[in-house]
């Protein structure tokens, strides 16, 4: 399927780092149910951003569930529809709703506090004593 695939890798410093890799040893559903929701926070920031045509490119918006990967987990969000990353990317084209790079411009203004978002939720969720997951109309459960 088409769409868009943009690669991001959280960074921080050192301190930040070590406690995101700290809770997300000790604590993987609770790191994962961050991941997710500050993901879908990512996402629900994003589709205002999205240009409007027929309508179906925003209806193609996904947040997949969390990925164990060997030094945490992972998610692929972005837009399932064929024509996604051609919206994104052709630049100088007027959007009378939205804007191109609107998923890539998202990330880049959020880019700042998300390790931070990630290491407050995971918190969060640890003191809560519960997993949750916010709504979304694209949210599915994590893989735990």
């Amino acid at each position: 399927m088409a769409g868009i695939n943009l690669d991001v890798r959280i960074t921080g410093d050192r301190k930040m780092m070590a406690k995101i890799r700290k809770l997300a040893k000790q604590y993987p559903k609770a790191f994962h149910a961050a991941l997710f929701s500050v993901s879908v926070d990512i996402m629900n920031a994003t589709i205002p951003r999205t240009p409007i045509d027929q309508g179906d490119l925003r209806a193609s918006a996904f947040v997949s569930e969390p990925i164990k990967t060997g030094n945490g987990a992972a998610i692929v969000l972005g837009f399932g529809a064929e024509h996604a990353i051609f919206v994104h990317e052709k630049l100088g084209v007027n959007h009378p709703i939205g804007e191109a790079k609107f998923l890539e411009r998202t990330f880049r203004e959020m880019a700042p506090s998300l390790a931070k978002k990630i290491a407050d939720e995971t918190a969060a969720q640890v003191k809560a004593g519960r997993v949750s997951l916010k709504n979304s109309p694209f949210a599915t459960e994590p893989n735990q």
